[in-house]
Parts: C-alpha cells; structure tokens; sequence
C-alpha cells in the first residue's frame, strides 16, 4: 500500500495498493503488452492520450488550451466539467472488461487475459500481523505492465460527441462545451452528462461529483451560474481545476499554477540546502541533485504554461538563480 501525496496517514482510503508481481509474471506482461496494443489500437477513440504510443500528457494539454484559447478569440464560453473517476483502476468491474476484450481479441489472447484477471486474492500485512487472503472481482493490478492498457479499454467505449471537446488520458476525463452564453453551454454538458449516467450504471463505474469540477474559461463579464449535475449531485464551480498536473485558471494567466511551482521549489531548496550548500560535496553532484530534484518541478509542462506572465516567469527565474547561487556559493549583485 502506498499513500497517495498530501493524504491523512490515518485514513484508509489515502492508501493505493500496488500489485507485487514476479519477474516472470512482469516479462510475460511484456510479451502480451506487444500482442495487446496491436490489436486494440484500432478500437482506442481519438480523445485518449493515455498509455498510447505516440500520445502524452503534453499533447493533451496542448490541445484542451488550444481550444480554450480559441474561444477567447471568438469571445465565447468554454465551459470545462472536469470529473473525477473513484478509485478508478480499483473498481474496473472484470465481467464487463471480459465482456468488451471478448469482441476484441483473438481466442487465445481473451483465454490469457481471462486467466491472468481470474482467481487473484490479495493478504494485507501491518507489523507481523497478516490477514487472510481475500479474492479479488474487480480492478486492474496496479504496478503491473498490462493494468493501464486494460483500463484504457474498459473506457473505449466512453459516451462521445463530436460537438464537445472530451479529453482522456487514462482516468483523467475532462469534457468542454463552447458557446455564445454558460446558459447554452450547460444546457449541453447536462445532455452529455445524462449518457455518462447511464454508462456508468451500465459498467459499474462510480465518479465522484463533489470531486469533480466545473470551470467557466472566458474573459466575458457577464456570466450566468449555471448548475450541472452528475449522478444527481450538483458539481461544484471552480475558478481554476488541476488538469494533468497543470492548475488552468478561468482566463489563463498561470498565476495559480507559478505560485504552486514556487512553493514546491521552495520546500525542496529548504529541504536540501544543507546538501548543495556543503563545501564538501563536489559542484557536480550538487549540479545532478538540481536537475533532478529541483528542475523538474518547473520545466513540467512548461511547454503550456510559458505563455504566463513576464512577472510570473521572473517570479520562478528568481528562485532559479538563488538556487545557482547555493550551489556555487556565488553572491548576490545588484544592479544601480
């Protein structure tokens, strides 16, 4: 069980269960990965980015701004319901997943895949205490090569229409109407969400409404308050949603998103000051503990959000350079 980042120790529910799988199990996994993706390329919708080859995260983000860009130009509404899928690779229902590889797959890959999901049990240990195994009917082995392939074809047959913009990458679903008001824009996000509903009473698939988000992207002063509900629940409204590890505000600045990247920079300078500040470690290892502890945090995505503000990317190049400073031991010059 690993927990999930800035969850309650003390909450069962902040813990993800990881799969320990062999090394025969894992290259088997491998030698199916290969048989899997050519067969079940044709059936991925266009809207998925996760686990694909030639696909990413960055790709998707780029295509989800690149539209709510377009609608400022067209000084439109771009409304985003952004929802959250409970305990996604946990609840992947194995007669339903059985059901869709069936039509899919060849004869003798559906009996593997059906093997490979069938009879597993799973034991926790705490301490020296170990409890009894339990079966297991549902979920996809998380840490196991094949686990996100399979969930990605539990969702290819996900509600689509082609006047939204619906966004996939694995579990991350986000779905966006544009329109002349929030009024038209809602009125059509409901319709969509009314077949997700369905198909998700039809799939055993549970989301969580009070998790999930709804975002007005325009610049348009005169906006309605509009309600959407999913599975009968009203999603709460948003001035801003993390999307793929980036924070997209209504308007775009980034401001949210560089003041998370700060705080994150700023934590991991305070944490490992001590260390790229000793004279007694070579630059070199000081230099690789900054690319890979400390350059990370804002070169993700940066590819998107670089369009912030000069103020904003002075904000991160300032701590940048306090950073180069701690590990060469330089000083501070300042200019007249």
């Amino acid at each position: 069980m690993v927990r999930k980042p800035g969850k309650p120790r003390n909450d069962p529910k902040s813990y993800r269960p990881i799969s320990l799988l062999s090394l025969l199990s894992k290259i088997f996994e491998r030698l199916l990965l290969t048989r899997l993706l050519a067969q079940l390329e044709p059936i991925n919708p266009m809207t998925q980015f996760g686990f694909r080859a030639l696909h990413s995260y960055l790709q998707q983000l780029d295509r989800v701004v690149s539209k709510i860009l377009d609608s400022y130009e067209e000084k439109k509404v771009f409304l985003g319901l952004f929802i959250d899928t409970e305990k996604a690779f946990d609840k992947v229902w194995h007669a339903g997943l059985l059901a869709k590889l069936k039509g899919i797959l060849d004869d003798t890959l559906f009996l593997i895949i059906r093997s490979y999901l069938s009879d597993r049990t799973y034991s926790v240990r705490y301490g020296d205490a170990l409890s009894r195994p339990h079966g297991v009917s549902a979920s996809v082995p998380q840490g196991s090569v094949i686990g996100p392939v399979l969930y990605v074809i539990f969702l290819s047959d996900f509600p689509s229409d082609t006047e939204l913009t619906i966004a996939h990458f694995a579990d991350d679903v986000a779905i966006l109407s544009k329109q002349a008001n929030c009024r038209l824009a809602a009125e059509e996000l409901q319709r969509m969400t009314a077949r997700i509903d369905d198909w998700c009473k039809k799939w055993r698939v549970r989301v969580n409404p009070t998790k999930s988000n709804v975002v007005r992207f325009t610049y348009l002063r005169k906006v309605t308050d509009e309600t959407i509900q999913l599975q009968g629940t009203a999603v709460p409204v948003s001035t801003s949603v993390r999307y793929l590890g980036l924070h997209l505000d209504q308007r775009l600045t980034w401001n949210e998103h560089v003041s998370q990247v700060i705080s994150k920079m700023r934590n991991r300078i305070r944490a490992l000051k001590h260390l790229l500040s000793s004279e007694s470690m070579s630059i070199h290892i000081k230099r690789l503990m900054y690319l890979t502890l400390i350059r990370p945090i804002w070169q993700f995505g940066c590819a998107i959000w670089s369009s912030a503000s000069d103020s904003q990317i002075k904000r991160v190049q300032t701590l940048q350079n306090r950073v180069l400073r701690i590990i060469t031991g330089g000083t501070l010059v300042h200019k007249e």
